[in-house]
Order: structure tokens, then sequence, then C-alpha cells
């Protein structure tokens, strides 16, 4: 067992390689809703929409999901992906469906995934030295955040679990990647920056929203809240540097 789920979460694998260690029933998707929302919100507002402009990257994670109106927010950059999942109207917070420990390891380990995927684009086309750095910093803390959940999953023997979330972080990755690829040197530093302030602030949200309250595993609970404070850090040193372009 405890080789199976070493080999399932060896960093240098793809972010798919999570979903093939969950040793839950595929239905527990459906039951646990990782990404469903509570129904309790009404009049909820869209999706927290992209506003990352050239990034085209959209909203990560809606507050608490679907609720009456909460359909997917819009994102304001043409091409973009469109904003996440529903954020919940009045009320709706309260009835956001609880993720397991499995699928909040496999929704951190693809948003550690996403950030180094793209760090490793943007540091050799940054065209200052402030983001080269930046994106240097995202691949040593998002690695080292990596090989904490794999201390967990050793120790713990909690198998990822793949969610609608964790699926829609993969997605979101995959078209920032894919703009991030296409952009001029001119805007390539602005594209990157911008999409690291809007993705630090969405991760934020849901670690605060969701996967904090959600955890169950006391050693879980205190690594998401140590990832708090860094992705807190994260954030504020892609405002400062966004501020300066």
């Amino acid at each position: 067992m405890k080789n199976r789920l070493f080999y399932c979460l060896m960093l240098a694998l793809p972010l798919a390689a999570y979903t093939g260690c969950s040793d839950e029933d595929s239905s527990d998707d459906t039951a646990s809703g990782g990404a469903h929302a509570g129904r309790g919100g009404q009049g909820g507002r869209g999706g927290l929409s992209g506003h990352s402009g050239a990034s085209g990257h959209g909203a990560i994670i809606g507050a608490a999901g679907e609720s009456s109106g909460g359909t997917a927010g819009a994102s304001d950059a043409e091409g973009g992906t469109g904003g996440g999942l529903g954020e919940a109207g009045e009320g709706g917070a309260a009835g956001a469906v609880a993720l397991s420990d499995s699928e909040i390891l496999k929704v951190m380990a693809t948003a550690n995934e996403a950030e180094i995927a793209a760090a490793q684009v943007a540091k050799p086309g940054a065209q200052t030295t402030s983001v080269s750095n930046y994106a240097q910093l995202m691949i040593t803390d998002h690695t080292a955040s990596n090989s904490a959940l794999l201390a967990l999953v050793s120790t713990k023997h909690i198998a990822p679990a793949e969610s609608d979330l964790s699926m829609h972080l993969e997605s979101e990755a995959a078209a920032s990647l894919q703009t991030l690829s296409q952009t001029a040197p001119a805007a390539f530093d602005k594209t990157y920056i911008q999409s690291q302030v809007m993705m630090h602030q969405e991760v934020l949200t849901l670690l605060n929203d969701r996967l904090v309250p959600s955890a169950q595993d006391p050693d879980l609970k205190a690594l998401l809240t140590t990832t708090q404070t860094t992705v807190t850090a994260h954030l504020q040193q892609a405002t400062n540097i966004a501020a300066g372009l």
C-alpha cells in the first residue's frame, strides 16, 4: 500500500497520476460534491470571473458553489476560460458541501503543480529580474508544499481523490499555460504576474472557505494553515510586482 501511494505521488508525474491513486469509488465525487455547492443561498451572484485580462485565466473557485441564480461568471478576457463554480448567495456559504481529506490533498497537489508549471514557463521568458525571481520562488515554495503533502500521504495513508474542484483547477491551469506560451515578450511579465495575483487570491479564498474548514486530519489542517500564510505572502509579493510593471 505504501509503495503504491509513493509511486502515485512522485512529483515528477503529471497531475493525472493523483487520480489513479484514489481508493474511493468514483461515485464519491458526486456524493462529496468537492466543488458542488450548498443550495441554501437565494439569488446567488455569478461565479468569480476572470480578471487577468490577457492571461485568459478564469476563476478557479466559488466561495460556496451553486445557489439559486449562481451561474458561472464570464471571463473579462476574450478567449478566457470563464468564471468558476458559482458563488453562493445569501445563506449559500453555510450549505457548502465539505471536501474529504482525500479530495483536499488532490486539490492542493493540483494547485501546487499548476504554480510550478506556470513558473517553469515564466522564469526563462521573464523580461525583468523581479518576475524571474518570483517565478523561482514559486518553484521552490510549491515544490516544498508538494513534499509536505507526500509526507502526509505516506504517514497517514490518505490516497488523494479527484473532485470537480480539482478537475476545474487542472482545466484552468492548462488554459493559463496556453495563454502564457502565446504571449509576446513585451506583455509577458505583466500577463504572468496578473495571473498570479488572481490565482493566489482565489486559492486563498478556497483555503479560507473550503479546505481548512473541511479538513479532519489535524496534521492536514495544520499544513493548510501554514499554506494560508505562504499564499498570503505570495499574493502580496505578486501585487507589489504588478504595481511596478
